[in-house]
Formats: C-alpha cells, structure tokens, sequence
C-alpha cells in the first residue's frame, strides 16, 4: 500500500510541472439541449492554440494559433478553416480568398496581414492602435480577450483579415461601457 503511494506522489510530482506551464479551457456551445460546438485553446508560454469544432451550418472546424510578444500583446496570428475530416475548405468563390494559411503580423502600430488569393499572397499593411486583436470568428476565447483588453485599457480594438477590403480597414472597438 505505502509502495503505491509513493508511486503515485512520484508520478504527480514528474507530471505537476508539465500541468502548470500548460494551460487549457474548453468551451461548449449549445442551443437549447444540442451541442452545437465547442472551442479548446490550449496557451503554453507565448503561445495559444485553439480549435473550434462546430457542425452548423455543415461540420468544420477552425484552428488558430496566437504568439504573444514581451508585452502580452498579440505579436502573431494563423488561422485556417477546414472539414470536418482535416482537409482545408474551398476557397471563397467570389474573391478566390483561401481559407488556410492566413496570417497576420503585429509590428508596432502595424497589422501586416497575409492572405493567399487565387494562389497568390495579398499582403495588406494598416496603420492600427497598440495592441489590436485578431478577429477569430466563432471564438468564445477571442471575446475573452476583446473584454479583458477593455478593461485594462477602456477599449478593445479587434482587426479582421478582409483581404478584398478597400484601403479602409475592418476595425472594430469595443469600450467597457
């Protein structure tokens, strides 16, 4: 008996610190008694990743990845959508917009924002304020971040990729109020 508890204080003790530098939350969305999707992000150090599974309107599922600068500001984002069995969704058939492997880089008061366009990368820089967050659609986790931004700041700006958008760039704010 005392044997196997030592082992178990020994298993717990090699495996605790792997637990705490790893950190996770899943989310579940429901509409009335259905589960209609659910989110897990998983944050290591720097870097968040999350998958959002849903099957409404059809099953699919977005994956993105965030890195954090010194700051805590967003420095990094990628996202892809994808079917339900792992291959990547059609591309837009109105812009020819891919729907993997966008990305966006946030350098200063600087979103770079990357999008593959009929095989081709569209690169987009917009002028924004210090810590602008991706806009991760469906993410319960990324409105998570939009609140605790407008907390400490009184307001949350959130940019999306909108790779066809005119000059004017998609910039939503968000205030505490």
């Amino acid at each position: 008996m005392r044997n196997a508890f030592v082992r178990a204080c020994a298993v717990v003790a090699l495996a605790l610190p792997n637990a705490l530098s790893a950190q996770s939350r899943v989310f579940i969305m429901k509409l009335g008694s259905d589960t209609v999707g659910f989110e897990r992000v998983v944050r290591t150090g720097n870097r968040i990743e999350g998958v959002i599974v849903r099957h409404i309107p059809a099953p699919s599922m977005v994956k993105y990845s965030l890195v954090l600068g010194r700051d805590g500001h967003v420095a990094s984002f990628e996202q892809g959508s994808y079917r339900a069995d792992g291959t990547p969704n059609a591309p837009n058939p109105r812009s020819g917009a891919a729907t993997v492997g966008l990305k966006m880089t946030f350098v200063g008061d600087t979103v770079i924002r990357e999008v593959p366009v009929n095989g081709k990368p569209v690169v987009r820089r917009t002028a924004v304020p210090k810590g602008t967050l991706p806009a991760i659609g469906g993410s319960w986790y990324a409105y998570e971040l939009e609140v605790e931004a407008a907390r400490k700041g009184g307001k949350a700006y959130v940019m999306s990729f909108a790779a066809n958008a005119p000059v004017v760039p998609d910039i939503r704010v968000i205030t505490r109020d």
